[in-house]
C-alpha cells in the first residue's frame, strides 16, 4: 500500500526536471549575448554622446528643432554603425550559439 505515494513523487521528481531542462535551454548563449551587447553598448553612448555635443556645437545656440533633430539623428546613425561594425564578428558568434541546440537536435 505504501510503494504508490512514493511511484507519485518520482514520477513528480522526473516531470519537474524536465520541466527545468527546458528552462535551461532560455539561457543558452547569455554568455555570447553579453559578449556582444556589452561593447556594443559602450562603443554606441560612448560615441554617441561625444558626435552629439560635437554636432550641436556646429549648430550654434539659435538652432531649430530641425537642426537639433538631425544632429540628434545623425549622431545615433554614425554611433550605432560604428558599434554594430566593430561587434558584428561576435553577433556572428552569439547567434550560432543560440542557435546550436537546434541544429543539434
Amino acid at each position: 500500500m505504501q510503494a504508490a505515494p512514493y511511484k507519485k513523487v518520482r514520477l513528480l521528481q522526473v516531470e519537474l526536471l524536465k520541466a527545468l531542462q527546458s528552462y535551461r535551454v532560455l539561457w543558452t548563449g547569455l554568455g555570447a549575448q553579453l559578449s556582444r551587447d556589452v561593447p556594443f553598448s559602450a562603443i554606441c553612448w560612448s560615441t554617441l554622446e561625444r558626435m552629439r555635443r560635437r554636432l550641436l556645437g556646429l549648430v550654434g545656440e539659435e538652432a531649430n528643432a530641425a537642426s537639433v533633430l538631425g544632429a540628434n539623428f545623425s549622431a545615433g546613425f554614425v554611433a550605432g554603425s560604428l558599434a554594430a561594425a566593430a561587434t558584428c564578428p561576435l553577433d556572428v558568434a552569439k547567434t550560432r550559439r543560440q542557435i546550436e541546440v537546434y541544429s543539434q537536435g
